[in-house]
């Protein structure tokens, strides 16, 4: 799809674990509230807003060759190409292996 990029990587977890790495994986992608508190002045105001790191994930969990094992199949799109590669990035530093990407 035009102005969207992509990736998709992939892992092999415990079985048991499966479901919490998926949970996981898609909730540090959401947008989530943060406290920004900022002193001018002396005085402190705290403004809370929303942060995101620009990429939408979606994990699907298939069965391993390997018994009581899960493959983690993380799929990522994202509109800025720099955010999307700075995550997958940080996934393949966590052990995951690249399967395909259109940038």
């Amino acid at each position: 799809m035009k102005n969207f990029n992509e990736a998709v990587l992939k892992v092999t977890v415990s079985k048991e674990l499966a479901e919490a790495y998926k949970k996981a994986m898609e909730s540090e992608n959401e947008r989530r509230w943060v406290e920004n508190s900022v002193t001018t002045n002396g005085e402190t105001i705290v403004k809370i807003k929303l942060v995101w790191g620009g990429c939408y994930a979606n994990v699907d969990i298939t069965e391993s060759k390997e018994e009581g094992k899960a493959d983690l199949i993380l799929t990522l799109v994202s509109r800025t190409l720099p955010n999307l590669k700075e995550t997958v990035g940080s996934y393949e530093l966590d052990g995951m292996e690249i399967v395909n990407t259109s940038y």
